[in-house]
């Protein structure tokens, strides 16, 4: 049983940013997740556009894609969580 059985509402989209590197052929997206998400693919696997309201976002990589799509995300309406403020951007940065 996969968690989208599980859980209707969730979404993953595995995603490289160096699909020649890889020892086997990369079908699934590739490039940076900041390039991706403005690509909006998401919207196609949901069937909607995600938007404050309706997604939660956990992105988890370096600091500085995290730095950046945290930008992108709030000029959509997004906010990062902390623990003194709640919103739909949850983070983990590890390099």
């Amino acid at each position: 049983m996969t968690l989208r059985q599980i859980c209707s509402n969730f979404a993953y989209l595995p995603t490289i940013s160096r699909p020649g590197a890889e020892a086997v052929s990369w079908t699934g997206e590739s490039g940076y997740f900041q390039e991706l998400w403005q690509r909006r693919p998401l919207a196609e696997s949901w069937g909607f556009e995600p938007d404050p309201d309706s997604a939660h976002i956990f992105v988890c990589g370096n600091p500085l894609m995290i730095d950046q799509m945290v930008e992108i995300l709030e000029r959509e309406g997004y906010v990062e969580r902390t623990r003194k403020t709640p919103g739909q951007i949850l983070v983990e940065r590890y390099w």
